[in-house]
């Protein structure tokens, strides 16, 4: 259960003392329910009611971590409900969940809320927030695994408005635009509903504050609707949600691609050349947009086999097929022969009819061909619907992919992060990779970093990369240490830490780059207290990063998390 705030405690005071007059209804309440009785201490004559009820609050139900049981069984009194629900901490919520946001008593939610205008929502848990309240960590957390937002917005909310960032409104704002550029079964729905008609001005005015990093905001679906007070009006919006609610999620524009970087298809004919030109492309490409990029090694021809369900999931983003060349009379001719067989069996359909999948569909995906010198003798001959035959340097071809491809502009990356790998199957690879964004995503600007999986065999080539101009982070885990075992873990990441060092030394002996560490305890969370390794160790550089279990759910400790927060933008300005 995420720690509820001191405002969101004294709101749960507030709605106990709403329900229940007294405290011997409230004691008899608990009784009923067959729940922990307040103690003796509480139940003090001496006491005030509010006083009573946070002693038992913070004294009892926190500590014997009971605040999600609590939760559910005050939910039972109808008249507190929908408040004690937008407590709740969303990792206890089995189902879907959606998030409201409007003025507390505001009388348009009722209305609509009484003639079943929302009751495509029935099943769902609700979460509910102000629209300008200031954004908590459980309000952050709600809105995160909310899929749907609805937001009610009348002339009282805009009267004497000042400052919005960090709201609620502009969180789930946000959220629903970041969550637009993922794959359809990620993206939410954002749902405004709003009285008066100049109300549009206002909203114009909003969204002009992300045209920059969002340009094509005015694309993207959104349930906008003037509500008027008319019971048949609150008809019509029913029926209208419900079928926006309905529509399935469009494709992602055809303008949006993945853009694939192709090796050389078999080791047996490894270019050296090409291979440099590839992998300084692809870094180069990443700054566009590190997420639709990807990169295949020399030897992809031999190794690469994609299943059914991978395939798809590549197709989701129409592709572009990338090779180089770097011999003087090499050929597109030539690199397609090569090519487009061995490509075939890597997408999978080796035991189809590859002849005629390659003519119906796969050959309709844009194909680059470039080289940094020299000519394209049959240039003339390749189909310019689909083909491309370019010359020029890295950042000059890397231009042009990014154009094609829809991406955005050249972001300047600040941070980059290396985390030690874990497997695919692993559960505690998403937990981390995913945690390690949002540092990335709360240290710097969108587009400004960058996430990589690394191991320690391949550290050189990681450590040479670091740059001056960025923060380096460096996260390794303690999943290859003995459980139990506190010693075993320090030499582990001691390992770590001597391989850095000597790196950093040999790659830059006359200005060391900013490198911040972070060691990440999954299984040994238990045998360290504090932010750091103690003072005393070697490894006292390293930030900790501790997992911690609720309720058989895994996640990372949230003072942890502020720490690295706070101590990498630190080193970031310092």
């Amino acid at each position: 259960m995420s720690d509820l705030s001191g405002s969101e405690i004294k709101l749960l005071r507030y709605l106990i003392g709403q329900a229940f007059p007294n405290l011997n209804l409230f004691s008899i309440f608990l009784s009923d329910q067959e729940f922990l009785p307040l103690p003796a201490t509480v139940v003090n004559p001496d006491l005030g009611y509010e006083e009573a009820l946070q002693d038992y609050i913070v004294d009892t139900i926190i500590p014997e971590a009971l605040m999600d049981k609590f939760l559910r069984i005050l939910t039972t009194k109808k008249r507190i409900r929908a408040q004690i629900q937008s407590l709740m901490d969303p990792v206890d919520i089995d189902g879907n969940m959606w998030f409201r946001t409007y003025m507390q008593g505001e009388v348009a939610f009722k209305y609509c809320e009484d003639e079943g205008v929302f009751g495509y929502f029935a099943q769902y848990h609700p979460f509910t927030a102000e629209l300008w309240a200031k954004v908590t960590e459980l309000k952050a957390e709600q809105i995160s695994q909310s899929k749907y937002f609805l937001a009610i917005v009348t002339p009282v909310d805009l009267e004497n408005l000042e400052a919005t960032d960090g709201t609620v409104f502009d969180h789930a704002f946000n959220d629903w635009l970041k969550s637009r550029s993922g794959p359809p079964e990620a993206r939410k729905r954002f749902m405004l509903i709003y009285e008066k008609e100049e109300m549009g001005n206002w909203w114009n005015k909003w969204k002009d504050r992300y045209r920059a990093k969002y340009p094509a905001i005015d694309d993207e679906p959104i349930f906008l609707r003037e509500l008027k007070n008319d019971p048949k009006d609150r008809a019509s919006v029913r029926a209208e949600l419900q079928a926006f609610l309905n529509l399935p999620d469009e494709p992602l524009s055809p303008k949006l691609s993945n853009v694939l970087l192709l090796g050389t298809p078999s080791t047996a004919d490894t270019d050296p050349g090409t291979q440099a030109g590839d992998v300084a492309l692809f870094q180069y490409l990443r700054r566009y947009n590190a997420d639709r990029v990807q990169y295949w090694e020399d030897g992809w021809g031999d190794t690469m086999r994609m299943t059914v369900p991978q395939r798809d999931e590549f197709f989701r983003y129409p592709p572009i097929f990338t090779r180089s060349a770097s011999e003087r009379n090499t050929t597109v001719g030539g690199l397609k022969d090569k090519m487009i067989p061995l490509l075939m069996d890597a997408l999978g359909y080796s035991n189809d009819d590859v002849v005629g999948i390659w003519r119906d569909s796969v050959s309709k995906f844009q194909r680059v061909y470039w080289r940094s010198a020299g000519e394209w003798w049959d240039s003339t001959e390749i189909n310019p619907k689909t083909e491309n035959a370019w010359k020029g340097s890295v950042e000059e071809i890397g231009a042009k992919l990014a154009k094609l491809a829809g991406f955005g502009d050249l972001c300047e990356s600040k941070l980059r992060t290396r985390f030690e790998n874990l497997p695919d199957s692993d559960p505690n690879r998403q937990l981390l990779s995913t945690n390690l964004q949002k540092l990335g995503q709360t240290v710097v600007k969108p587009g400004e970093y960058e996430t990589v999986a690394v191991s320690l065999d391949s550290l050189e080539e990681s450590v040479s990369r670091f740059n001056r101009a960025q923060l380096n982070i460096v996260a390794a885990h303690d999943q290859r240490t003995r459980p139990g075992d506190k010693q075993h873990t320090i030499n582990h990441f001691e390992d770590w830490d001597t391989r850095i060092d000597r790196l950093v030394g040999q790659y830059f002996p006359d200005r060391e780059p900013k490198i911040f560490r972070i060691a990440v305890l999954f299984q040994n969370f238990d045998k360290f207290d504090g932010l750091k390794f103690d003072e005393g160790l070697s490894v006292r550089r390293w930030n900790l990063l501790k997992v911690r279990r609720d309720n058989n759910k895994i996640d990372f400790n949230s003072s942890d998390m502020n720490h690295l927060i706070d101590a990498a933008k630190d080193m970031m300005h310092h």
